[in-house]
């Protein structure tokens, strides 16, 4: 199409864990959150807003 710039291709990531939340040391392996964790420290993410935005 004449109006196209460029193209580049799309990458495949594959990930280097499947338990980020024991990872980040947010949480213990049953689940629950540790008290002095940075999740509990920084209030469970409360008025906090996460976006993506794919153009």
């Amino acid at each position: 199409h004449p109006s196209v710039i460029s193209v580049f291709p799309s990458r495949a990531y594959s990930l280097h864990t499947t338990r980020t939340w024991e990872f980040m040391d947010l949480a213990e392996k049953d689940g629950i959150p540790l008290l002095g964790s940075a999740w509990a420290m920084a209030n469970f993410g409360e008025d906090v807003i996460i976006a993506n935005l794919d153009t």
